[in-house]
């Protein structure tokens, strides 16, 4: 696990981060692990003050801004990702193509994820962590996915796995789930071209390298 990149996200709404997974972080850090995460309120933020109160500078914050939005330590670097202007439509485009970058940068993912949530009586489906983990799934990097509503903690390592414990059968979530696959492919195409099918799984049996 030496000098391996681990991607650090989570649902906005989010408030804590549990033990459990500070115990996951915790185990990288002592395997001198890098850090990579976002610059937002709820998750990033509480991830980022994990890592300074342990004292931890192998960390590169990610933003589409000049200037991060949050940043706990100012020793950390920032990278400014340049998002194309076919993808500035909407913040969600422009943040969604800031974190398929970042999850090129990793070898795997740690992913705090409250899937739905009501929000002025209308549900609100988290789909940043959610394209997060359909990202590193599709490139076969593991997930440490910590599922707020179960209070359950598992290590995915497919999107099969994924879609299958999480996604089949809630109407909603199947709809942003084939949203964000569509988003991945065009993101795809516009640095590499067309591609047929940019989300098959190449190899259950990999073996686990990081997680």
């Amino acid at each position: 696990m030496k000098d391996s990149t681990v991607f650090l996200s989570g649902s906005l709404s989010g408030k804590e981060i549990p033990q459990i997974v500070n115990e996951w972080v915790d185990r990288y850090i002592l395997n001198k692990c890098n850090f990579i995460l976002g610059d937002a309120k709820g998750i990033d933020s509480l991830f980022q003050n994990y890592l300074i109160q342990k004292e931890y500078n192998r960390v590169k914050i990610f933003g589409v801004k000049k200037i991060a939005r949050n940043k706990a330590d100012e020793n950390w670097k920032y990278v400014k990702v340049d998002v194309p202007m076919q993808f500035r439509k909407t913040d969600r485009m422009l943040f969604l193509f800031r974190d398929f970058y970042l999850s090129k940068q990793a070898d795997g993912g740690i992913v705090i994820w409250e899937p739905q949530r009501k929000v002025r009586g209308h549900q609100s489906v988290s789909k940043g962590s959610l394209f997060n983990m359909i990202n590193l799934l599709s490139e076969e990097k593991n997930v440490v996915l910590y599922y707020i509503p179960n209070e359950e903690i598992r290590i995915l390592r497919s999107l099969d796995e994924l879609f299958s414990l999480y996604i089949r059968g809630n109407q909603v979530l199947e709809k942003a789930w084939n949203e964000l696959i569509r988003m991945r492919k065009q993101i795809i195409e516009y640095e590499t071209g067309p591609s047929d099918d940019i989300s098959e799984e190449k190899d259950k049996n990999k073996e686990i390298r990081l997680f």
